[in-house]
């Protein structure tokens, strides 16, 4: 797999008791990092038109997965603390670990990703809802809702789950109706004009058309 948004794959050195992939080097920040450390001194605030291209960025690496080879890939990992971001802000995603292929003649993926490998390594920090505990959704759902999450990060500057807790919403709640809960005070502190309330509305939209997967068993 070539793809800009992917860190290059070198190699493997077998020399090792155990095998070790060899990656491009680069000085590289993971999303949740730039996100939810914002607040830090030495970082400038992430504004809404870099949001937008990292989302974008994203979205394309998935389509690329699902749609650029003869049988789908579900990436099954989409976390932002494995979404890296170079000095130029371009993502790069890795850590195939737990990425299928989805079988020839078929539509979805019925074996499940070994999800104790999400929670154990979950920062205390930092809470994403993943897709609910079930059998494989067709691709669309799995890799589309991880997606809708971290869009939601990306709107709101905080996970998911932290949200919903610290504000006693529902994930059906999250969506434009609700936007002025939702937005980070970082992307209101740019200021909003008609242009960019369109592009939250659009953002929040789609962010709430993603989690609405969390309610819809495999097909």
């Amino acid at each position: 797999m070539k793809h800009k948004n992917f860190l290059k794959l070198i190699g493997c050195c077998l020399e090792t008791r155990f095998p070790i992939l060899v990656f491009d080097s680069v000085g590289c920040i993971t999303l949740a990092d730039r996100i939810l450390g914002q607040s830090q001194p030495r970082l400038e605030p992430i504004l809404l038109k870099l949001r937008l291209k990292i989302a974008m960025e994203i979205a394309h690496v998935l389509a690329y997965l699902h749609l650029g080879f003869p049988r789908p890939i579900v990436f099954g990992s989409l976390q932002p603390w494995i979404i890296l971001l170079d000095e130029q802000y371009v993502v790069k995603l890795f850590d195939f670990s737990v990425s299928e292929v989805i079988p020839e003649g078929k539509t979805q993926l019925e074996v499940p990703f070994p999800k104790k490998v999400w929670y154990e390594y979950d920062p205390p920090e930092f809470s994403l809802e993943i897709a609910p505990p079930r059998k494989f959704t067709t691709k669309e759902k799995d890799d589309a809702y991880n997606f809708g999450a971290l869009l939601f990060m990306l709107l709101s500057g905080q996970g998911l789950l932290n949200f919903l807790k610290n504000k006693g919403l529902q994930i059906e709640d999250i969506g434009p109706d609700n936007l002025n809960k939702i937005i980070d005070p970082i992307i209101i502190g740019e200021g909003i004009c008609s242009v960019k309330k369109q592009q939250l509305l659009a953002l929040a939209r789609l962010v709430s058309e993603c989690l609405s997967l969390h309610f819809h068993g495999s097909s």
